[in-house]
Parts: C-alpha cells; sequence; structure tokens
C-alpha cells in the first residue's frame, strides 16, 4: 500500500511539472504593446513545432481532398477571393502579435457548407464555411472578427496547451506503458488529433476570452473596426449558432461586455491603420 502511495505521489507531482512547463514557456511577443492585449504562446513539452505544424498540414490536407472529391471546395470564386484578402490583410499584422506567424505557410480556404464556423489549425491553415458568410450576411469586419478570432487560437498556441494537458494524462500511466510508447502513439494520431481539437473547438472558456482579446487587436491592427466582433456576436447569438464556443462564457452579456472593452482598448490601432 505504501509503494502504491508513493507511486501515485510521484505521478502527480510528473503532471504538475509537466502543468508548469506549459504555463512558463512563452513564445515571441511585442514588447511595445502597452495599448492592446498580452499574452503568451505556450507550448506541449517533447512536440517541436515542426512536428506541429507538420502534423497540422497534414490534416488540413486531408479536408481539402476530401472536399474537392465532394466537390464543395471554393465553388465560389468571388467568395473566396474576398474572404483570402480579408485573410491577407490580417496576416500582415500576426508579426505584432507572434512575430513568427509571417513565415508560417498560410492557406485559406472555404468550404460549401452551411455550418458556421471558421477556423485554423497550427501554422496558419485556415478554413471558412461559407454559411458563416452567407447566412449571416456579414460584411468584411466581421469576416475579419471571425477569421481573427480563429487565428488567435493558432498563434497563442491552445492546441498546443490542450495536448500538453494530454501528455500529462499520459504521464500518470507511465508505469503501465513502455518507454518512448505514449509518445509514439501521441505522434501516429497526432494529425487526427489536431484536426478534431482545432475542428470541434475543444477551447477553454481561457481559450476562448483570450482569443477574444488578440483576435479583436489582429483585426484593429489590420485596420478593421474591432466592434465588429461585437456584431458577429450578436449575429451569432440570433442564429442561435450551435457553435461551442458560445456556450464557453458566462453569459451573452458578460461577453459582449468584454468585446466592448477589448474594442476599447484596441481603437487606437485601428485608428492608425485607418490613417495609413
Amino acid at each position: 500500500m505504501r509503494k502504491t502511495a508513493i507511486r501515485g505521489v510521484q505521478q502527480m507531482m510528473t503532471a504538475a511539472l509537466l502543468l508548469a512547463l506549459v504555463a512558463c514557456q512563452a513564445g515571441r511577443t511585442d514588447p511595445s504593446r502597452t495599448v492592446g492585449t498580452q499574452g503568451v504562446v505556450r507550448s506541449a513539452p517533447k512536440l517541436s513545432e515542426t512536428e506541429l505544424q507538420t502534423a497540422a498540414a497534414r490534416a488540413y490536407q486531408w479536408v481539402l481532398d476530401t472536399s474537392q472529391h465532394e466537390g464543395s471546395l471554393d465553388t465560389d470564386a468571388a467568395l473566396t477571393e474576398r474572404v483570402r484578402a480579408v485573410a491577407r490583410r490580417l496576416i500582415a499584422s500576426t508579426p505584432a502579435i507572434r512575430s513568427d506567424a509571417i513565415d508560417w505557410q498560410w492557406e485559406v480556404n472555404v468550404l460549401h457548407s452551411e455550418a458556421l464556423m471558421a477556423w485554423c489549425l497550427p501554422g496558419g491553415k485556415v478554413l471558412v464555411h461559407s454559411g458563416l458568410i452567407t447566412r449571416l450576411q456579414l460584411n468584411d469586419a466581421e469576416i475579419a472578427a471571425a477569421l481573427s478570432h480563429a487565428m488567435a487560437h493558432a498563434l497563442r498556441g491552445h492546441v498546443r496547451e490542450h495536448l500538453a494537458l494530454e501528455q500529462a494524462t499520459r504521464a500518470r500511466m507511465s508505469d503501465q506503458t513502455a518507454p518512448g510508447q505514449a509518445d509514439l502513439a501521441q505522434r501516429a494520431d497526432l494529425a487526427q488529433r489536431l484536426l478534431a481539437l482545432t475542428r470541434d473547438a475543444a477551447y477553454s472558456r481561457g481559450h476562448e476570452s483570450e482569443a477574444d482579446r488578440i483576435g479583436t487587436e489582429l483585426m484593429a491592427r489590420a485596420g478593421y473596426d474591432p466592434n465588429a466582433a461585437i456584431a458577429l456576436w450578436q449575429a451569432l447569438g440570433r442564429a442561435r449558432a450551435p457553435v461551442q464556443w458560445l456556450s464557453l462564457h458566462r453569459s451573452e452579456s458578460s461577453r459582449e461586455e468584454d468585446l466592448r472593452l477589448y474594442a476599447r482598448r484596441v481603437m487606437p490601432f485601428y485608428e492608425q491603420a485607418d490613417n495609413r
């Protein structure tokens, strides 16, 4: 019994150490960002950025190939170009949030689908479901709000953090797993796991709040009125959109209040961009 208890404590300490590593590992941030929002990029132990982006590219290509086969990929050339034009402005502003993101191999495509979704895999692989734009009749600023929120998740490494938590769980099972087998299994299904986590919006309330903050800053820096994030939120609410992140906040009113606060904070970036 004593050995079992000691082993349990050791496993808990291992998990705690992994979580501490997640909280402490910071990515590249711009020290001049005193007006907007703040944050760090957290990373999963034992998982390099190259591995993460390679797996994300593999998952994204699978989605593109499947959609192409079904005849649902980029079926409206004008809509696809409109989305890409908005995305280009946002991508150009990403160095203010994360300096290495400008060198990501960004891809932006539109899937003909009634779903009210837009998501971004690590490394800048973006997919927008056309229903988000056509059903809600979004203007360009509101499209920017949707894209910047999705991109913020990738810029801040939220999927990485989720994977780190999974690694902590695996660490607690290390006594039952041969050395190296857990890491091997993780890498074998990493692409599928990344896709599931990103597309199904498996983010915490904290992740969603941070994506709101970073998203409004990103769109403001790109010259889009950050108040459009509030309009997007209201449109999704009117549509009673079955989007997971709608249910992850305290209430509709509290999230709208937060977005108004963030919009005011980053308005100087929008005004500066608008005057260029």
